[in-house]
């Protein structure tokens, strides 16, 4: 009897250890699957980013082009407005040209119309008489002196008169900057 109870004892040792082996092998059967089962989320995950990244490579890729045609728009507005402004320098400089020919000419105008005024004034009686004529024209004034202002009657010399009138006409005249054009006839 004492060996049927070791072997009843053995039987009941074998049958734990079984047991055990059986409990053991199914947790690694389950700890298989787990791991099986996180391997496919990880496959899956890790197609999901290989996607997600060739999506950003594409969008770099997109973004690239277009920094570099907005570089090229860029260039090509900076060299418009170089050219711009180089114009408006050009245009700055010519109206400041134009102002100062402007300024000379109303200058130039101012001492026509003096000039006028003052041989109006200082030969008015013979301006009413119709002895001279007096004309401010745009190139200047003309002074125009009748003959018998300047010389009596069948000569050719000026008299005192007409000298008086030439001293004063040609006073007004020596201020003047213009070129001083005479006619007349002897």
């Amino acid at each position: 009897m004492a060996s049927g109870l070791s072997l009843a004892a053995s039987g009941c040792a074998l049958s734990s250890q079984y047991r055990e082996a059986i409990e053991q092998r199914q947790e690694l059967v389950d700890r298989d699957e787990a791991q099986s089962a996180r391997i496919g989320r990880l496959e899956s995950d890790s197609v999901s980013i290989q996607s997600e990244l060739a999506d950003a490579y594409e969008l770099v890729e997109d973004l690239r082009v277009e920094n570099g045609e907005l570089s090229d728009q860029v260039a090509d507005l900076e060299q418009q407005e170089s050219l711009l402004s180089e114009g408006l320098r050009e245009q700055n400089a010519q109206m400041v040209r134009f102002q100062s020919d402007l300024e000379r000419a109303n200058q130039e105008v101012s001492q026509l119309t003096e000039t006028y005024g003052e041989l109006m004034s200082e030969l008015e009686s013979e301006v009413s008489a119709g002895r001279i004529q007096i004309d401010q024209l745009r190139e200047g004034v003309r002074v125009a002196v009748s003959d018998e202002v300047l010389f009596d009657s069948g000569s050719a010399r000026i008299d005192r008169q007409g000298e008086e009138v030439v001293r004063k006409i040609s006073g007004q005249l020596a201020s003047m900057d213009h070129r001083v054009e005479v006619q007349g006839h002897t």
